[in-house]
């Protein structure tokens, strides 16, 4: 019995190693830029900003949201750094 487990934790880590095939730096990369680039990063900040001012006092709410919005107000670039490397994307 012991046997016939060790096998078949042998032949899925096989499979699952031989499935990975696909996945380096470079497709990661690809990936993470494709996501990037569909995202609508205005909208989402509405949104989380909204999320927060919710739980703020009604009279502070657009105050704080208009403060924090003002924060996140950075233009995109495509000078991006890739993180830890200080290469361009």
């Amino acid at each position: 019995m012991r046997a016939l487990m060790i096998i078949t934790l042998l032949t899925f880590s096989v499979v699952a190693h031989g499935a990975d095939s696909d996945d380096t730096p470079e497709t990661r990369l690809a990936a993470a830029e494709k996501y990037y680039a569909t995202l609508d990063i205005a909208k989402l900040m509405d949104q989380v900003l909204a999320k927060d001012a919710a739980s703020l006092p009604q009279d502070n709410r657009e105050q704080a949201r208009a403060t924090r919005a003002g924060a996140f107000s950075l233009p995109r670039t495509d000078q991006s750094v890739a993180p830890g490397s200080g290469e361009k994307l």
